[in-house]
Order: structure tokens, then C-alpha cells, then sequence
């Protein structure tokens, strides 16, 4: 009943009726809802028992509390009502805030499971929880029983699975599948994604990866056996169809934006047509949100309401506006089914809902309070959607709206009014005006999550919104929408996409077009910048509550523009954010390759290799190096050494060459024409990078206080010596500080360093060929003296490095191992004197 009438906004018909009108503050339940979440997830304590039976014991506490609270609540309110107002007030404030942060922190806890075995063969059988999205290549499913080897069990454990490219599965079907449970690999790279975490927040448990082989370049995967067929039913219809469409449509998309605005599925769009978007500050239109909702809800009801034109007597008795409406209501729950339930969608839906509930009952109802009822029924529902970034920009942008219809829209329309009196042009110019202003205003207010996601702030969002919203409501979403429900005449749906595909095209050639030519267009932000969200949050606050006077006016556009300095100042010279007088190594997470990233304390930088691991399509230089270097506000690297032309030292040159501005690189000098290697340092040279045999240079030189020494190759031919022998070898001394970055070299190349080098003793030594038994010899280990030594390699790599003869030489020699599969990222500082060593993990 309280939370009908506070929904409804039936507060005034309950106090005329003179009963006790305490209601539950909604907007401060939904943010305590959200506290307690997010602070259950985070505890430190909480994630060492996540699947410890003492976790039972803290849902029943947080259960408890909650009922606690509650029966308070109830107990002492005719007490309080002969009490003050203020002191009413706040006891029932207090009480419902501590409750339902109590109730977050119940349902942020998530529940014990029993985990199988991993990484032994196993056979598993159980129940499909969700069909996956058409070209979505993983399920999820809930496993009721395995068993690995000779150990047999049975549970309740959520596992995300990959699919065939042929293979399809609908919800409720029974599978029995071989093969290996494993964990999610843990996020071991600052500013990367984080698989753990991702499935952690999606309610999976493992990862389990079936038996298959390698058909050229994909993995096919053996087949899985069904218990039992899908039951028919309109949901099996549903997903047939949307599949279907799927097929037809993604056809003929070129750059992946049709499939994405009709069913919401967003693998097919381009990378490059993304990061576009994304940087002019449009990348919502790419999936479906409140804005499409909204569009097609409102065209449902306009048909609805012309076919109730057709029968007179459905008119004179209800009206057509009634009807259509609450017909309008499953229709969208079809739709909301058929684009796979984003919570954006979700949010749009309840949100509707409530306004048409309101509105039959002829009651008009608080925008604010149903936002806060639908975020309350989200996070109960699913309470790790709080992680989600569709539901934090949303729910921002929503707030954004309603802060702008609530304090700006009446004024607004009042001096437009004043200065056109022609009601159509007055009609034009608020439209304009008032589309205007609500862009600014969800713009700010999604500008704190845009910057902490995605590390930038698009500048001209507010006016390339103007122009693609536009576009998208009524030429590519109704073409898009067309073709999907078309899907079952192939001739039609095909004819329509094509027409889609046309205006897709356009519009992208024209945004990117835009995005070239326009300087300053986005801002690159560092994420963690935290000063620049705290200026946009006092830009906010300033006029959040606040109704628009002048010196309120004034204060905001003071707090605006000194949040515009410092992001322009952030943009032109992030460094600035960062800078120090100490030099720093960073050993990056790469898997099975490497990268070393070296800050010098003039500000010049220098990326040793950026490489990627044999024999998979997973860009390491994308996927890790580039987000790492954006997390720092990296934007340029003055220096990259490629040691020499090994796939696992180079191949994320294009990545990097792409996304990061580079100075200069430096090879090795050895030529290797009619090779994917010499081709990218051509495509390096082609874009005006100079690219340097280091032969050819001298073999010191300095970057402020300090000194970098060639050790190898040599200045003469380097031909005797294999590929990896070739590689070059650089040692860093800055004071007592000393390091040598050894890259793939092996025992005969230490031999002639040694042979031609008096003092060799370090502080870091970086082991050559990821700690071979072939490198890093005894005696090398005698002459350097390493404290640490640095091993960059994957997690249970195919080459078993390090190997075990390298690390027992390593533990004579009483030097501390730094291994990326065990640690992490590891970034070394040292003032030249001291040094100071942190590990990710």
C-alpha cells in the first residue's frame, strides 16, 4: 500500500483523510539501496568468504537487522505522531535509510555455492538459465550435477559457456557437456577489463570451457547432448524470430548500428564506428535506451489510438486515449522481451507503467519518485546491476532530464513566449530550445560516469545530439524496426535493410568526417582524475534543488567554467596530473608477450615491445597496453623499442599505432622483408613516424639525470646470431638505481656482454626469453647481482616458462622472482637512492 501511494502520488488524498502521512523518502531508499550493495560487494572480508557457509549466516544477520528496523518503525510511529514534526520527520528518515542499506547489504552478499573441481575433465549436466543474444557467443547455465573423474557432485553453480557458431539453446533446456570447469582470469592490469569481476557481477561462478580443436583459424567445439527439447511457446517464437532477424538484418548493416537499435545486440557494431560515437558523445543511440523506448511506445499508442477511431461505440464509451494506453502496456512488454531486457529498457518500461497507471487513475504522478520506485525493483531483482553502465547513465540521464523539466522548462517557455507570438514559430523554437536544454542537462549529468568508464568528455555531444537523434528516431530506427518485423518474408526484410544499411553508412561517413575535422571534439580525461568529478558534481549541485535566479545563475557559470579550464588543461598536458622527478618501470600483464613501459623523470616515455601471444587473435596491445596507457593520461610515446621481430614483442604495434601518437621507434636493424613485421614498421614509416636502426646510433645517452647504455646488438654485423639473439639490450642508471632490460637474448649473447662489459651490477634485472633455461645463467646471475628479477609470462603458458633449472639458479643467487602471471602488473619507482615496488595483484 505505501509504495502505491507514494508511486501514484496519492499523499494529499491520505492526509484530507486525516491518516498518518509519514511516506517512505523513495530517493534516499534507492541511494541507501545502492550504498548497501555496492559496500557489500567491496568488502574485503566478504570477497575471502564468498562461497563460505558463513555467508548464509550474514544474509540471515543483514534479514534480521532489516526486520528489526522495520518493526521499529511501525512500533514507535504512533509514539512519535503526538511528537514534533522535525523530530518525526527525522526518526522516520533515519529509520528507512538504515533499512534499506541493510537490505543492500542482504542482497549485495550473494549466496554460498559449492564449487567442482577445476581444471580436470568433468561431465556436466544442467539447465539453461537465459538463451544467449543472436552472435552472442557464450550461455549461461546453471549446473545441477557433475562429475570429474572419480569425484561426484551436485549444487546449484552458474557457468558461462561458449557456443558453436551454429549451436542454439532457449531457456529451461537440459544439456549434459564435457569438459573443464575454470575460474575467471582476475584483472591483473590497471585500467583494463576485468573478467573476474564481469562474471562475478553477471551471478556466474566459472567458466566452462568444452573439449573441441582447431578448425584453421576458430576452435570448434564438440558437440553437446539435450535431455530435452524446448517446450513450445511464445517464448521459443519470440527468440526464433528475433534470431532470424538477426540473420537478415546484420547482413546488410555494414557498420553494425541496425541490429544494434532493433534487438539490442551490440557484437556486431564496429570498433572504429564505436570509438566515433563515443568521442562526439552519441554512442547512446547504438543501443536501445529510454530514448527508443519512449519512440516506439509513443508510436504504439498513436496506432492504437487510430484503431480505436474505427469502432464508434469503444469512443462514446471509453474514449481512445485509455484504451490504447493500457493495450499499449504487453505490446511493450513484448518488445522489452524481444530487444533481450537492457536495463535501460527496464527502467523505461516501469517508469511507463507507473505514468500510465497515474494517469487512468487520473492522478499525476512525480517523475523523481517513479525513477526512484523503478532503480528500488531493478536492484532488488538484480542487485549487481548497480555495476552495470547502463543502468548508472540511464539513471543519470533521466535525472538530468527531470532536473531540467522541473526548474527550467516553465521559464523557459515563459521568455519564449514573451518574444515570439507566433504559435507556430513559438512551437519551432521551444522544440529547439527546450531539446537544447535537456541535451546539456543529461549531459551533465552522465559526464562523471562517461569520464570514469571511459576516460573521455565529448565536447560537441550537446549539438551532434541535435542532428542524430533526430535522424535515428525517424529514419534508422523505423527502417531497423521494419526490417525486423519483415523477417519472415525474406524479400521484403532484405530490401528494407538494404535501405537501412544506405543511411547507416551515410550517417557514419558523415560523424566521422566530423570527428577528423573538428579539433578538440572530445576531451581525454584520466579516469582517475578525481578533481575534474568533483568540479562537474559542484557544477551540479549549484543548480540541482535550486530554482534560476541570477546569482544562482552566476555561481553555477563559475563552477562551469572552472571545470572547463581544468579539462582543457587535463587534455592539453595530462602529465601535468602525474609528474615526478622519480623514474618508473612498469612490467605490463600481457599474457605470453611483453611491454615495459619506462617514465623518465624529464617526462620523456618509452615502450619496450608491445606484443601479443602466439597462436591466438587476442590483441594484447588493445586490450592491455592502450587501456593501461589511457588510465595513466598517457597520450603519446616519445620512444617505442621493438627488441627484435618476434610475434610476442611487436604484434600490438598497430593497436598502439592507432589509438597512441609515437615519436620514433627503434629495431633492432635486422630486416626481415615479406613478414607481417617489416609490414608494420612500413605502416609505421607511412604515417610520418621515423623508424631507427639503433646500429646506427650511438650507444649511450641520457634523458634527464638519466643514463641509458646499448649493451646489444652491437655496431657490426649481427648476422651470426638467431632472431632472438638479436635482441636488443638496454640498462638504465639513475643514481644507485640500475636496471637491464634483457629482451629474448640467450646464455651466448650474456657471454659477449660479459666479455666486453667490466660493471654489469643491477638493481632490476629483467630475465631474457621470459626465464628460459637458456638465458639467465649462473654466471650472469654472479655478475649483475640482481635484488629482483622480473619475469614477464603467461598464466599456465604452453612453454612452461619460467622454467624450473632458471628459477633454481634464480634462488642461489637469493634474488626475489616478479612474476606478471602471479602479481600482475608491476611498477617499480625509484628516486635514484631508494625504489619502491608495486604489484597489481
Amino acid at each position: 500500500m505505501r509504495i502505491t501511494e507514494v508511486a501514484l502520488g496519492l499523499e494529499k488524498i491520505w492526509q484530507s483523510r486525516g491518516q498518518n502521512a509519514s511516506l517512505m523518502p523513495w530517493h534516499v531508499c534507492a541511494l541507501a539501496l545502492m550504498l548497501g550493495i555496492w559496500h557489500a560487494d567491496n568488502l574485503h572480508w566478504h570477497h575471502a568468504l564468498r562461497f563460505d557457509n558463513i555467508s548464509n549466516t550474514i544474509n540471515a544477520i543483514g534479514l534480521g537487522a532489516a526486520g528489526v528496523f522495520l518493526a521499529i518503525s511501525w512500533r514507535c510511529q504512533a509514539s512519535w505522531a503526538s511528537g514534533p514534526p522535525a523530530r518525526k520527520a527525522l526518526y522516520s528518515f533515519i529509520t528507512w535509510l538504515l533499512m534499506w542499506f541493510t537490505f543492500g547489504l542482504y542482497l549485495g552478499t550473494p549466496t554460498s555455492a559449492t564449487i567442482p573441481p577445476t581444471e580436470i575433465t568433468c561431465r556436466a549436466m544442467g539447465t539453461v538459465q537465459a538463451a544467449p543474444a543472436p552472435g552472442e557467443p557464450a550461455v549461461q547455465w546453471i549446473v545441477h550435477h557433475w562429475q570429474c573423474d572419480d569425484i561426484e557432485g551436485s549444487g546449484h553453480v552458474k557457468v558461462r559457456m561458449r557456443l558453436n557458431a551454429d549451436e542454439w539453446v532457449s531457456r529451461g533446456q537440459q544439456l549434459i557437456v564435457q569438459g573443464k570447469f575454470r575460474h575467471a582470469a582476475p584483472k591483473d592490469t590497471p585500467g583494463t577489463f576485468d573478467p573476474s569481476g564481469w562474471m562475478k557481477r553477471h551471478g556466474n561462478h566459472l567458466i566452462f570451457s568444452r573439449h573441441g580443436q582447431a578448425q584453421g583459424s576458430q576452435w570448434v567445439y564438440e558437440p553437446m547432448s539435450f535431455v530435452d527439447a524446448p517446450s513450445p511457446g511464445i517464448r521459443i517464437w519470440v527468440e526464433k524470430q528475433r534470431h532470424l532477424a538477426f540473420r537478415r538484418i546484420s547482413e546488410h548493416s555494414p557498420m553494425g548500428i541496425l541490429p544494434a537499435l532493433s534487438m539490442g545486440v551490440s557484437k556486431p557494431l564496429d570498433e572504429d564506428t564505436r570509438q566515433t560515437f563515443g568521442r562526439l558523445g552519441i554512442a547512446h543511440v547504438l543501443s536501445v535506451s529510454g530514448l527508443h523506448f519512449g519512440i516506439i511506445a509513443m508510436a504504439m499508442i498513436k496506432l492504437l489510438r487510430l484503431v480505436m477511431g474505427r469502432f464508434p461505440w469503444i469512443l462514446r464509451r471509453f474514449g481512445s486515449k485509455r484504451p490504447a494506453t493500457l493495450l499499449s502496456i504487453p505490446i511493450l512488454l513484448l518488445y522489452i522481451f524481444f530487444v533481450g531486457a537492457p536495463i535501460s529498457a527496464q527502467r523505461a518500461l516501469l517508469m511507463t507503467y507507473l505514468c500510465v497507471a497515474g494517469r487512468l487513475l487520473a492522478r499525476k504522478p512525480q517523475m523523481g519518485r517513479t525513477m526512484a520506485f523503478a532503480a528500488i525493483v531493478i536492484l532488488i531483482t538484480d542487485p549487481m546491476a548497480i555495476y552495470d553502465l547502463g543502468f548508472q547513465l540511464s539513471f543519470s540521464a533521466i535525472l538530468g532530464l527531470a532536473w531540467v523539466m522541473s526548474y527550467y522548462d516553465i521559464p523557459l517557455r515563459l521568455w519564449l513566449g514573451r518574444r515570439i507570438r507566433h504559435p507556430r514559430r513559438f512551437r519551432i523554437a521551444y522544440g529547439l530550445a527546450s531539446t537544447l536544454a535537456i541535451t546539456i542537462g543529461t549531459s551533465l549529468s552522465t559526464a562523471p560516469f562517461v569520464i570514469g568508464h571511459f576516460g573521455q568528455l565529448p565536447l560537441l555531444g550537446t549539438f551532434a545530439n541535435l542532428i542524430v537523434i533526430p535522424y535515428i528516431s525517424f529514419i534508422l530506427l523505423p527502417l531497423a524496426m521494419a526490417a525486423a518485423l519483415l523477417s519472415p518474408w525474406e524479400f521484403a526484410s532484405v530490401c528494407v535493410a538494404k535501405a537501412g544499411g544506405f543511411f547507416e553508412t551515410l550517417l557514419v561517413v558523415s560523424m566521422a568526417w566530423i570527428d577528423d575535422h573538428l579539433p578538440m571534439a572530445c576531451l581525454e580525461i584520466a579516469p582517475h582524475a578525481l578533481i575534474i568529478i568533483v568540479s562537474i558534481g559542484l557544477a551540479l549541485a549549484s543548480l540541482w534543488r535550486f530554482r534560476p535566479t541570477a546569482p544562482r545563475l552566476w555561481m553555477a557559470g563559475t563552477l562551469t567554467l572552472l571545470m572547463i579550464c581544468l579539462l582543457v588543461q587535463n587534455h592539453v598536458d595530462p602529465r601535468a596530473w602525474r609528474r615526478s622527478a622519480d623514474l618508473r618501470l612498469t612490467f605490463i600483464a600481457m599474457g605470453q608477450a611483453d611491454a615495459t613501459l619506462i617514465e623518465f623523470p624529464d617526462g620523456h616515455t618509452m615502450l619496450v615491445d608491445v606484443g601479443s601471444e602466439m597462436g591466438s587473435d587476442y590483441d594484447a596491445g588493445k586490450h592491455r597496453a592502450v587501456p593501461y596507457l589511457r588510465w595513466l593520461g598517457i597520450r603519446r610515446i616519445d620512444t617505442l623499442v621493438i627488441t627484435h621481430g618476434d610475434y610476442d614483442h611487436w604484434a600490438g604495434m598497430l593497436s598502439l599505432l592507432k589509438h597512441i601518437k609515437i615519436g620514433e621507434i627503434w629495431f633492432n636493424g635486422r630486416y626481415e622483408p615479406e613478414t607481417p613485421y617489416h609490414a608494420h614498421l612500413q605502416e609505421a614509416a607511412a604515417r610520418g613516424i621515423p623508424v631507427i636502426d639503433v646500429t646506427q646510433r650511438s650507444m649511450q645517452f641520457r634523458h634527464g639525470d638519466v643514463q641509458i647504455t646499448r649493451l646489444w646488438p652491437l655496431n657490426e654485423d649481427m648476422s651470426p646470431f638467431s632472431r632472438n639473439d638479436a635482441s636488443i639490450v638496454l640498462r638504465l642508471e639513475h643514481g644507485a638505481f640500475s636496471a637491464l632490460l634483457m629482451g629474448d637474448t640467450g646464455e651466448a649473447v650474456e657471454e659477449e656482454i660479459l666479455n666486453r662489459t667490466q660493471d654489469l651490477s643491477t638493481t632490476i634485472l629483467k630475465a631474457g626469453h621470459h626465464g628460459s633455461r637458456h638465458s639467465t645463467s649462473e654466471r650472469w646471475l654472479a655478475a649483475t647481482r640482481p635484488s629482483h628479477i622480473v619475469f614477464s609470462l603467461g598464466r599456465q603458458n604452453l612453454y612452461k616458462f619460467p622454467h624450473v633449472d632458471t628459477l633454481r639458479r634464480l634462488s642461489e643467487a637469493q634474488a626475489r622472482p616478479l612474476r606478471t602471471d602471479w602479481d600482475g602488473t608491476v611498477r617499480i619507482t625509484s628516486n635514484g637512492q631508494k625504489m619502491r615496488i608495486e604489484t597489481f595483484h
